[in-house]
């Protein structure tokens, strides 16, 4: 059975693979972006690396500007 964080995580991770998909297409994949693992000393609170999450995600913006598949959905 899995805890709630890492049910959390999991929600949070295909809702970021959802996203990856969507804007930047399928080539970028969800692998592109990984939450990092979460300490076991994490005061009642899901810890991820902010930081990391969002390098990927503004790399991902950076590639989906020159998609042609995402310029033409907008």
């Amino acid at each position: 059975m899995m805890s709630t964080v890492e049910k959390f995580q999991s929600e949070i991770s295909e809702l970021i693979a959802s996203a990856v998909v969507e804007l930047g297409g399928a080539e970028f994949g969800a692998s592109d972006v990984s939450l990092s693992a979460v300490p076991e000393n994490a005061p009642g609170d899901v810890a991820f690396s902010c930081f990391a999450l969002r390098g990927k995600l503004a790399a991902l913006d950076d590639k989906s500007r020159n998609n042609p598949a995402v310029i033409a959905s907008r």
